[in-house]
Protein backbone atom coordinates (compact mmCIF):
# COMPACT_ATOMS: atom_id res chain seq x y z
CA UNK A 1 0.00 0.00 0.00
CA UNK A 2 1.39 3.37 -1.26
CA UNK A 3 0.67 6.58 1.10
CA UNK A 4 0.41 9.67 -0.45
CA UNK A 5 0.32 13.39 1.81
CA UNK A 6 -0.10 16.63 0.12
CA UNK A 7 3.00 18.79 0.27
CA UNK A 8 5.60 15.79 1.31
CA UNK A 9 5.86 14.17 -1.56
CA UNK A 10 4.49 10.00 -1.87
CA UNK A 11 5.61 7.62 0.95
CA UNK A 12 7.14 4.11 0.09
CA UNK A 13 5.35 0.89 1.31
CA UNK A 14 4.97 1.54 4.78
CA UNK A 15 5.99 -2.07 5.92
CA UNK A 16 9.42 -0.87 4.43
CA UNK A 17 10.03 1.77 6.82
CA UNK A 18 10.40 2.20 10.40
CA UNK A 19 7.50 3.28 12.23
CA UNK A 20 9.00 6.08 14.04
CA UNK A 21 9.27 7.24 10.21
CA UNK A 22 6.43 7.06 9.30
CA UNK A 23 5.07 9.02 12.13
CA UNK A 24 8.02 11.37 11.96
CA UNK A 25 5.89 12.04 8.48
CA UNK A 26 2.53 12.11 9.64
CA UNK A 27 3.31 14.51 12.29
CA UNK A 28 5.17 16.76 9.84
CA UNK A 29 1.91 16.94 7.54
CA UNK A 30 -0.02 17.65 10.90
CA UNK A 31 2.17 20.41 12.06
CA UNK A 32 2.18 21.88 8.49
CA UNK A 33 -1.61 21.17 7.66
CA UNK A 34 -3.43 21.71 11.11
CA UNK A 35 -5.89 24.39 11.59
CA UNK A 36 -5.93 23.71 14.60
CA UNK A 37 -3.14 23.78 16.07
CA UNK A 38 -3.16 24.29 19.86
CA UNK A 39 -0.66 25.92 21.48
CA UNK A 40 1.59 27.51 18.66
CA UNK A 41 2.71 31.04 18.85
CA UNK A 42 5.21 32.91 17.29
CA UNK A 43 7.90 33.80 18.93
CA UNK A 44 11.03 36.84 18.30
CA UNK A 45 13.76 36.03 16.59
CA UNK A 46 15.71 36.45 20.05
CA UNK A 47 13.45 33.83 21.94
CA UNK A 48 13.46 31.66 19.20
CA UNK A 49 17.36 31.33 19.16
CA UNK A 50 17.52 30.60 23.10
CA UNK A 51 15.38 27.76 22.82
CA UNK A 52 17.20 26.67 19.80
CA UNK A 53 20.58 27.15 22.15
CA UNK A 54 18.69 24.49 25.06
CA UNK A 55 17.14 21.85 22.48
CA UNK A 56 21.25 21.66 21.02
CA UNK A 57 22.93 21.79 24.73
CA UNK A 58 20.34 19.19 25.85
CA UNK A 59 20.99 17.31 22.41
CA UNK A 60 24.82 17.29 22.97
CA UNK A 61 24.62 15.98 26.87
CA UNK A 62 22.55 13.02 25.61
CA UNK A 63 24.20 9.88 25.30
CA UNK A 64 23.57 7.44 22.03
CA UNK A 65 24.10 4.25 24.13
CA UNK A 66 20.86 5.31 26.26
CA UNK A 67 18.61 4.41 23.43
CA UNK A 68 21.04 1.48 22.12
CA UNK A 69 22.63 2.98 18.85
CA UNK A 70 25.41 2.67 17.95
CA UNK A 71 28.20 4.56 18.82
CA UNK A 72 30.66 5.51 15.86
CA UNK A 73 34.10 7.08 16.13
CA UNK A 74 32.91 9.48 13.01
CA UNK A 75 30.53 11.24 15.16
CA UNK A 76 31.27 14.81 14.70
CA UNK A 77 29.61 16.61 18.06
CA UNK A 78 28.80 15.23 21.44
CA UNK A 79 25.34 13.24 22.20
CA UNK A 80 22.74 12.43 19.28
CA UNK A 81 22.29 13.91 16.02
CA UNK A 82 19.96 15.63 14.96
CA UNK A 83 18.05 13.07 12.59
CA UNK A 84 18.46 11.01 15.50
CA UNK A 85 16.19 13.54 18.31
CA UNK A 86 13.59 13.64 15.35
CA UNK A 87 13.50 9.85 15.19
CA UNK A 88 13.20 9.33 18.47
CA UNK A 89 10.79 12.19 18.79
CA UNK A 90 8.64 11.19 15.83
CA UNK A 91 9.10 14.54 13.85
CA UNK A 92 10.41 15.44 10.52
CA UNK A 93 14.29 16.82 10.31
CA UNK A 94 13.50 19.81 8.71
CA UNK A 95 11.19 20.73 11.27
CA UNK A 96 13.56 20.17 14.13
CA UNK A 97 17.15 21.39 12.49
CA UNK A 98 14.60 24.30 11.91
CA UNK A 99 13.95 24.49 15.36
CA UNK A 100 17.96 24.48 16.40
CA UNK A 101 17.86 27.18 14.36
CA UNK A 102 15.63 29.72 15.40
CA UNK A 103 13.89 30.08 12.25
CA UNK A 104 10.29 28.53 13.40
CA UNK A 105 7.33 28.26 16.14
CA UNK A 106 6.36 24.58 17.42
CA UNK A 107 3.35 23.53 19.50
CA UNK A 108 3.64 22.52 22.99
CA UNK A 109 2.88 19.31 21.98
CA UNK A 110 5.97 18.72 20.03
CA UNK A 111 8.42 20.62 22.17
CA UNK A 112 6.40 17.46 25.03
CA UNK A 113 7.79 15.31 22.55
CA UNK A 114 11.27 16.99 22.36
CA UNK A 115 11.52 17.47 26.29
CA UNK A 116 11.00 13.13 26.85
CA UNK A 117 13.39 12.29 24.12
CA UNK A 118 15.95 14.39 25.33
CA UNK A 119 15.31 13.35 28.74
CA UNK A 120 14.42 16.27 30.14
CA UNK A 121 14.06 17.59 34.05
CA UNK A 122 10.88 18.99 34.90
CA UNK A 123 12.65 22.15 35.00
CA UNK A 124 14.29 21.59 32.09
CA UNK A 125 10.33 21.27 30.47
CA UNK A 126 9.31 24.26 32.12
CA UNK A 127 11.84 26.09 31.10
CA UNK A 128 11.76 25.02 27.09
CA UNK A 129 8.12 25.53 27.17
CA UNK A 130 8.78 29.26 28.56
CA UNK A 131 10.86 29.79 25.63
CA UNK A 132 8.55 29.02 23.44
CA UNK A 133 6.35 31.62 24.69
CA UNK A 134 6.58 35.61 24.81
CA UNK A 135 8.06 37.17 27.49
CA UNK A 136 5.97 38.25 30.29
CA UNK A 137 4.07 40.83 29.04
CA UNK A 138 5.24 44.43 29.90
CA UNK A 139 8.43 42.70 30.71
CA UNK A 140 8.24 46.13 33.50
CA UNK A 141 11.47 46.57 35.81
CA UNK A 142 11.11 45.27 38.89
CA UNK A 143 9.72 47.11 41.87
CA UNK A 144 12.90 48.51 43.75
CA UNK A 145 10.59 49.36 47.22
CA UNK A 146 9.72 46.96 49.92
CA UNK A 147 6.86 47.48 52.09
CA UNK A 148 7.32 49.27 55.21
CA UNK A 149 5.44 45.36 56.54
CA UNK A 150 8.04 43.84 55.16
CA UNK A 151 10.62 45.46 56.76
CA UNK A 152 9.40 44.98 60.12
CA UNK A 153 9.01 41.69 59.24
CA UNK A 154 12.44 40.89 58.06
CA UNK A 155 13.79 43.12 61.51
CA UNK A 156 11.33 40.69 63.39
CA UNK A 157 13.13 37.49 62.31
CA UNK A 158 16.28 38.61 64.24
CA UNK A 159 18.62 36.89 65.55
CA UNK A 160 17.78 35.08 61.89
CA UNK A 161 19.39 35.97 59.14
CA UNK A 162 17.05 37.41 56.69
CA UNK A 163 16.82 39.61 53.70
CA UNK A 164 14.39 40.46 50.61
CA UNK A 165 15.71 40.14 46.70
CA UNK A 166 13.65 40.90 43.80
CA UNK A 167 12.83 38.55 40.44
CA UNK A 168 16.41 39.62 39.48
CA UNK A 169 18.15 38.77 42.65
CA UNK A 170 19.25 42.21 43.50
CA UNK A 171 19.18 42.68 47.16
CA UNK A 172 16.32 45.12 48.72
CA UNK A 173 16.49 44.88 52.65
CA UNK A 174 17.81 42.71 55.19
CA UNK A 175 17.91 42.91 58.86
CA UNK A 176 20.87 43.03 61.59
CA UNK A 177 21.42 39.50 61.78
CA UNK A 178 22.48 39.02 57.74
CA UNK A 179 24.90 42.22 58.00
CA UNK A 180 26.50 41.04 60.53
CA UNK A 181 26.74 37.32 59.84
CA UNK A 182 27.64 38.80 55.75
CA UNK A 183 29.69 41.72 57.35
CA UNK A 184 30.94 43.80 55.09
CA UNK A 185 28.72 43.32 51.98
CA UNK A 186 26.86 46.79 53.16
CA UNK A 187 30.16 48.33 51.34
CA UNK A 188 29.67 46.90 47.33
CA UNK A 189 28.37 49.64 45.59
CA UNK A 190 24.63 49.80 45.48
CA UNK A 191 24.32 48.25 41.65
CA UNK A 192 26.26 45.45 43.06
CA UNK A 193 24.24 44.28 45.69
CA UNK A 194 23.27 41.36 43.73
CA UNK A 195 22.95 37.54 44.56
CA UNK A 196 24.15 36.44 42.00
CA UNK A 197 27.00 38.83 41.52
CA UNK A 198 28.10 38.69 45.45
CA UNK A 199 28.15 34.57 44.60
CA UNK A 200 30.43 34.81 42.11
CA UNK A 201 32.46 37.82 42.31
CA UNK A 202 32.52 38.82 46.35
CA UNK A 203 34.98 36.30 47.17
CA UNK A 204 33.89 36.68 51.00
CA UNK A 205 31.12 34.41 49.48
CA UNK A 206 33.68 31.84 48.34
CA UNK A 207 35.10 31.84 51.44
CA UNK A 208 31.93 31.09 53.76
CA UNK A 209 29.89 28.52 51.39
CA UNK A 210 31.59 25.34 52.55
CA UNK A 211 29.70 23.90 49.18
CA UNK A 212 30.63 26.82 47.08
CA UNK A 213 30.58 25.30 43.74
CA UNK A 214 27.32 23.31 44.42
CA UNK A 215 25.62 26.41 45.84
CA UNK A 216 27.08 28.94 43.18
CA UNK A 217 25.51 26.50 40.11
CA UNK A 218 22.39 26.44 41.89
CA UNK A 219 21.85 29.87 42.06
CA UNK A 220 23.69 29.80 37.97
CA UNK A 221 20.83 27.99 37.08
CA UNK A 222 17.75 29.36 38.83
CA UNK A 223 19.34 32.83 37.19
CA UNK A 224 19.19 31.16 33.95
CA UNK A 225 15.69 30.12 34.36
CA UNK A 226 13.90 33.15 35.53
CA UNK A 227 15.92 35.33 33.04
CA UNK A 228 13.98 33.21 29.94
CA UNK A 229 10.45 34.77 31.64
CA UNK A 230 11.63 38.66 31.84
CA UNK A 231 13.53 38.21 28.58
CA UNK A 232 13.01 42.14 28.14
CA UNK A 233 13.91 43.25 31.26
CA UNK A 234 17.82 44.49 30.69
CA UNK A 235 18.64 44.31 34.52
CA UNK A 236 18.73 40.20 33.75
CA UNK A 237 21.33 40.86 30.98
CA UNK A 238 23.46 43.76 32.75
CA UNK A 239 23.89 41.41 35.91
CA UNK A 240 24.98 38.50 33.72
CA UNK A 241 26.91 40.38 31.40
CA UNK A 242 29.37 41.46 34.14
CA UNK A 243 29.10 38.23 36.33
CA UNK A 244 30.34 36.47 32.74
CA UNK A 245 32.99 38.92 32.04
CA UNK A 246 34.39 38.41 35.93
CA UNK A 247 34.22 34.87 36.96
CA UNK A 248 35.71 31.76 34.64
CA UNK A 249 33.27 29.35 36.25
CA UNK A 250 30.35 31.59 36.02
CA UNK A 251 31.29 31.49 31.99
CA UNK A 252 31.80 27.43 31.97
CA UNK A 253 28.81 26.51 33.65
CA UNK A 254 26.95 29.16 31.81
CA UNK A 255 27.83 27.63 28.52
CA UNK A 256 26.98 24.21 29.72
CA UNK A 257 23.34 25.99 30.04
CA UNK A 258 22.48 24.36 33.49
CA UNK A 259 18.48 25.12 34.76
CA UNK A 260 17.58 24.86 38.34
CA UNK A 261 14.60 25.21 40.42
CA UNK A 262 14.89 26.48 43.98
CA UNK A 263 14.65 23.87 46.40
CA UNK A 264 14.70 24.88 50.23
CA UNK A 265 17.63 23.07 51.42
CA UNK A 266 20.69 23.19 54.53
CA UNK A 267 23.97 25.33 54.01
CA UNK A 268 26.94 25.21 55.64
CA UNK A 269 28.62 27.98 56.78
CA UNK A 270 32.21 28.38 57.63
CA UNK A 271 32.17 31.65 59.09
CA UNK A 272 35.56 33.88 60.24
CA UNK A 273 34.32 34.08 63.75
CA UNK A 274 31.02 31.93 65.12
CA UNK A 275 32.60 28.78 63.15
CA UNK A 276 30.76 26.20 61.27
CA UNK A 277 27.10 27.48 61.19
CA UNK A 278 24.30 24.59 59.29
CA UNK A 279 21.45 26.84 58.44
CA UNK A 280 17.83 26.04 56.63
CA UNK A 281 17.70 28.04 53.77
CA UNK A 282 13.97 29.41 53.17
CA UNK A 283 12.14 31.46 50.10
CA UNK A 284 9.26 32.75 50.53
CA UNK A 285 7.08 34.70 47.54
CA UNK A 286 4.91 38.00 49.01
CA UNK A 287 1.59 38.53 47.90
CA UNK A 288 1.19 42.07 47.31
CA UNK A 289 4.44 42.20 45.22
CA UNK A 290 4.53 39.28 43.34
CA UNK A 291 8.42 39.96 42.19
CA UNK A 292 9.76 40.54 46.06
CA UNK A 293 10.82 37.37 47.74
CA UNK A 294 11.53 36.62 51.32
CA UNK A 295 14.90 34.60 52.16
CA UNK A 296 15.35 33.15 56.09
CA UNK A 297 17.79 31.06 57.87
CA UNK A 298 17.28 28.61 60.68
CA UNK A 299 19.91 26.80 62.73
CA UNK A 300 19.64 23.35 61.40
CA UNK A 301 21.18 22.11 64.96
CA UNK A 302 21.67 23.49 68.67
CA UNK A 303 24.69 24.43 68.09
CA UNK A 304 24.57 26.45 65.04
CA UNK A 305 21.56 28.11 66.98
CA UNK A 306 24.61 29.01 69.87
CA UNK A 307 27.01 30.20 67.67
CA UNK A 308 24.59 32.29 65.77
CA UNK A 309 22.74 34.02 68.56
CA UNK A 310 26.52 34.90 70.07
CA UNK A 311 27.88 36.42 66.96
CA UNK A 312 24.46 38.06 66.64
CA UNK A 313 24.60 39.17 70.29
CA UNK A 314 27.61 41.23 69.54
CA UNK A 315 30.49 39.01 70.04
CA UNK A 316 33.18 39.32 67.71
CA UNK A 317 31.10 41.56 65.78
CA UNK A 318 33.97 43.92 65.98
CA UNK A 319 36.68 41.78 64.80
CA UNK A 320 34.53 40.43 62.12
CA UNK A 321 33.73 44.07 60.73
CA UNK A 322 37.42 44.47 60.98
CA UNK A 323 38.05 41.33 59.18
CA UNK A 324 36.02 43.10 56.26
Amino acid sequence: MSVAISGTGPLRDASTLQYSRVLSEITKYTISRSDDWEGTVAVDSQRAKALGDFLRSRRHRTSPEEFDLPGSPRRRTPGLRREEVAQLAGVSLTWYTWLEQGRTATSRQVLLALARTLQMTSEETAHLISLSEPARAGAQPAATGVSEHLQAFVRALDPHPAYVVDRCWDLLAWNRAEEIMLAGFETIPEHRRNMLWMMFCWPRMREMLGEWKREARMLLGQFRARSAEYADDPRFSEIAEEVLASSEDARAWWESYEIQAFRPAVKNFQHPVAGHLRMRYVKLATVDLSNHFLVAYVPADQTSEARLRRLVAGHGAVDLASAS
